[in-house]
């Protein structure tokens, strides 16, 4: 089972560390900061990555499954198992701190996987091609960092990685997340039992809910997929508007949770969040948008998915800081990824046609958009 659910790691990070100029008590702040797992991959990669070409910042996001210590009970078969990153969203925030975008790349994407630098012994021979979610297990962050740089050529400045407990915290820490379902849901699978209509989880059914997949929708991971980011712009919202912020004692608590439950990359300290923070106060619900690395069923295997024509220019427009969705709209009555009055071309990879764009904010209302 995924876990697509690490974008609440920024939104905390955003929504909290942006307001709390009131972490100067030394101590607290010395705790807070021991409390958060840190790794070099800077130090690792070297200088074989791609230029930093403007301001912006792209921070990726990792979702572990890692079954070590409190996660065992979540499968207790794999904790002999390397740990995947079934969950990777890039975060894009804008020069400026004016608009910023959540794009997440699937599990399944067929990529090349690069030779990756270990802690310990030489390094991991390069894949031609694989699921690109074997990167974490083969590499920790750094690899799935390089992988990423490597098929975007995006220069990734940070990394924030959290586990399953961490995310029920999270979501228990802001006092729950709305949820919209088009029918009741009963998954002896997950344990998930939920009505239609709304409803607000946390916790325990928090996390039922974003692993739950083939009694939601149509049991495809793409559309889990989807369905966690509709989750992840309502945390976000939560975050936002549930009055956290004004809280010294839930205030606390969300700093706490989050630093007890993060890996970041060593450069990623709290006075850099709170530099990062501060920076996008004047981001609104509107300008914060979720969206899908273009990408369809591969010709070769229908249960993977391959990046579609549309996905280059998509990843050029965040490389320079424009924004991506942008290349995702029709022109002049051309498909996504086509351009106006050219004659169509297949995809090297995929059949099926780019995604239109349809992003997801936290200012959309929750019913608006089909949950499952």
């Amino acid at each position: 089972m995924t876990l697509r659910r690490t974008l609440a790691v920024v939104s905390v990070a955003a929504a909290t560390l942006a307001v709390s100029g009131s972490l100067s008590a030394y101590g607290y702040y010395y705790r807070l900061q021991s409390s958060i797992h840190h790794e070099d991959p800077d130090a690792m990669l070297g200088k074989d990555r791609p230029k930093k070409l403007n301001a912006s910042v792209n921070l990726l996001l990792l979702g572990s499954d890692s079954r070590a210590g409190g996660n065992a009970k979540y499968g207790r078969g794999h904790q002999s198992e390397a740990p995947k990153a079934d969950s990777v969203i890039l975060v894009h925030i804008a020069a400026g701190g004016g608009r910023a975008y959540g794009v997440s790349i699937p599990r399944d994407l067929v990529v090349p996987i690069p030779s990756c630098p270990k802690k310990k012994g030489p390094p991991t021979p390069a894949l031609s091609l694989a699921m690109f979610n074997s990167a974490f297990a083969r590499g920790g962050p750094t690899c799935t960092i390089r992988t990423v740089e490597k098929f975007s050529g995006i220069h990734i400045d940070h990394f924030v990685q959290v586990d399953f407990t961490g995310f029920k915290g999270l979501t228990e820490a802001v006092g729950g997340v709305s949820i919209c379902l088009p029918k009741a849901v009963h998954d002896p699978k997950s344990g998930l039992n939920l009505p239609k209509g709304t409803s607000v989880v946390k916790g325990e059914t928090a996390l039922e809910f974003v692993r739950a997949r083939y009694t939601l929708g149509d049991g495809t991971d793409t559309q889990r997929m989807r369905r966690q980011q509709q989750f992840m712009a309502s945390f976000a919202r939560q975050a936002m508007t549930s009055g956290v912020l004004s809280s010294p004692s839930r205030l606390n608590k969300l700093l706490g949770t989050g630093a007890r439950s993060m890996t970041t990359d060593r450069a990623l300290s709290l006075s850099e969040m709170l530099r990062l923070a501060q920076g996008v106060r004047g981001l609104s619900a509107d300008s914060l948008k979720f969206v899908t690395l273009p990408s369809s069923p591969w010709v070769r295997n229908r249960n993977r998915v391959a990046m579609t024509p549309a996905a280059a220019p998509f990843l050029a427009a965040i490389r320079e800081d424009r924004d991506p969705l942008a290349t995702l709209k029709p022109k002049d009555g051309a498909s996504p990824g086509r351009t106006a009055g050219a004659r169509p071309t297949r995809p090297a990879q995929s059949k099926s046609p780019a995604p239109t764009g349809d992003e997801i904010r936290p200012s959309d209302d929750i019913c608006r958009k089909t949950w499952g």
